[in-house]
């Protein structure tokens, strides 16, 4: 009865699909932005702290490509045998980079590594939809970028609200739950009750 009703509870409420940390933000935004998953080409830039606890919730997505890019290529390679993908250097940036249809970037540099120059074939490309999920701070994605139709850019700012948001939600999901409980509790008190009665009938 108990695995019953945590099913109810799942089924009934949002309390599974609502986002409470940056990794499960970032899996339901390209959920939300993405057509066809399957087609999707996913860039990982960086592979720090912050990253390492990102890009695991992209382990088993069917999608068409992973590739981890970092300029230590050791710690890439590391985090790309986690999540099923393939690691580069971030050297090759300029030549790949516009092969990909989602990039994340979550790293420590200090300068702008997406900007108009380096995205031009994508920019020159309406056809195309790039979404860049900028985590870094200070942020690494040039924000002008958000002026061009094919190009979205969310900034970590973007996602903490997401997570915020998710927070309250589950609060109020969790209250559903309660009362889903309690009803199942006095099902499961009224069944007992039957059970006790069986010996005597």
């Amino acid at each position: 009865m108990a695995v019953t009703v945590e099913k109810d509870v799942r089924n009934a409420t949002e309390i599974n699909h609502i986002a409470l940390s940056m990794g499960h933000a970032v899996v339901n935004l390209m959920a939300i932005n993405c057509v066809d998953l399957a087609q999707e080409k996913i860039l990982f830039i960086g592979a720090g702290q912050m990253m390492n606890q990102i890009a695991p919730h992209f382990k088993n997505m069917p999608v068409a490509k992973k590739s981890v890019i970092n300029r230590t290529i050791e710690r890439g390679r590391l985090l790309a045998e986690r999540i099923n993908a393939d690691s580069l250097d971030l050297a090759r940036i300029a030549s790949v980079v516009n092969d990909y249809s989602v990039i994340i970037v979550c790293s420590g540099n200090s300068e702008l590594i997406l900007d108009a120059e380096i995205l031009q074939p994508t920019i020159m490309n309406p056809g195309k939809q790039l979404l860049s999920i900028d985590l870094s701070m200070p942020l690494l994605t040039q924000l002008t970028l958000r002026k061009y139709s094919n190009i979205t850019i969310v900034t970590v700012d973007d996602i903490a609200k997401i997570v915020d948001v998710g927070i309250e939600k589950r609060k109020t999901a969790a209250a559903d739950a309660s009362d889903l409980i309690d009803h199942k509790l006095i099902e499961y008190q009224s069944w007992l009750k039957k059970r006790g009665l069986t010996p005597v009938i």
